[in-house]
């Protein structure tokens, strides 16, 4: 199979961005339309070379197989995934093969560099909110000071800007698990072609595929939960979401309505502050807890101790100790 010239106009490559790891989980969907409404999960064949007739509907037809096992209904998978705003860019996956974990500053050893006026920032911040935090506090035991430590470093209080759509981003990292899309980028896209000989990045791009077919599903159900168009949802270049950075299925399990407008959505800041007290409180945060409880919490927001290490830093400075 060989991409369509267009198509291949399409490619481009571009430096990544770090984002957070959250683990996926499973949910109900039965109640949501378009979604476990077939009978049995299709599990349909991939084509096979010598049926391929025009390559670009070849591709789109296996990301409809994905979403069809997945329990979606098939008419509304082929309408998503027929959409023309989903541009296949194969540098998707290799943006998030060379994602790299938080890096320590050499001038703060083991801690993120940040700007230290996000403190004071940070600070205001909590002054702003008090009367959200108060309640969050008295809901889930977390104080304004944890919250807004990890906003500070996930996306500097809301304000850092996300500029890739969620639904290119995870359409195209599933991708990855699809042999005949990955013998397609050899005349096409040849530096990650040459990456993805190697059985070992191979791997790990099948595990981020495999990853990326399940958030897919996950964010067209939120979106359909939130009454969003998916394809005009926007995220970071791992496709987490929102002011506190979540991945659609971690948000669907632990995500919560903080100003009680009926919903929970990862964009509305007092939605994602009450949902980092949610996650945390599930993580076992205590704010009277022992060093290790509470790094073990954070730690499952982030799998890096050098991330630990920088929210606990903040959480200590925006505490005025």
């Amino acid at each position: 199979m060989k991409l369509h010239p267009i198509l291949c106009a399409t490619i481009t490559v571009m430096l990544v961005l770090c984002s957070c790891s959250h683990h996926k989980e499973i949910h109900e969907t039965a109640a949501i339309p378009g979604v476990g409404e077939s009978t049995t999960p299709a599990q349909l064949p991939p084509s096979s070379p010598q049926s391929v007739q025009n390559p670009e509907d070849e591709i789109r037809g296996y990301l409809v197989r994905l979403l069809e096992e997945q329990g979606l209904q098939r008419e509304y998978a082929q309408n998503l995934i027929g959409d023309p705003r989903l541009i296949f860019d194969p540098g998707f996956i290799l943006k998030n093969l060379r994602i790299s974990p938080p890096r320590a500053s050499p001038k703060t050893p083991g801690i993120m560099e940040y700007d230290p006026v996000y403190v004071l920032r940070g600070r205001s911040f909590i002054d702003t909110n008090l009367k959200q935090f108060s309640l969050i506090q008295d809901r889930y035991g977390t104080s304004p000071e944890i919250i807004t430590a990890i906003l500070i470093v996930e996306t500097r209080l809301g304000t850092y800007p996300m500029r890739y759509r969620a639904m290119r981003v995870f359409a195209n990292m599933a991708l990855a698990q699809d042999p005949l899309f990955i013998a397609s980028l050899e005349g096409h896209y040849k530096g990650l072609s040459e990456l993805l000989r190697d059985d070992a990045v191979l791997k790990v791009a099948t595990a981020k595929a495999k990853w990326a077919s399940g958030e897919l599903f996950e964010l067209i159900v939120l979106s359909r939960e939130l009454g969003l168009d998916p394809h005009e949802i926007k995220g970071s270049v791992s496709g987490a979401l929102g002011p506190a950075q979540f991945i659609p299925s971690t948000f669907r399990k632990y995500g919560v309505d903080g100003d009680g407008d009926g919903k929970k959505d990862p964009f509305n800041m007092a939605d994602a502050m009450a949902s980092i007290a949610s996650y945390l409180k599930s993580s076992g945060w205590r704010e009277d807890g022992d060093e290790q409880r509470r790094r073990t919490a954070i730690w499952r927001y982030n799998h890096s101790d050098i991330y630990v290490n920088t929210i606990l830093k903040l959480y200590q400075e925006l505490s005025g100790s």
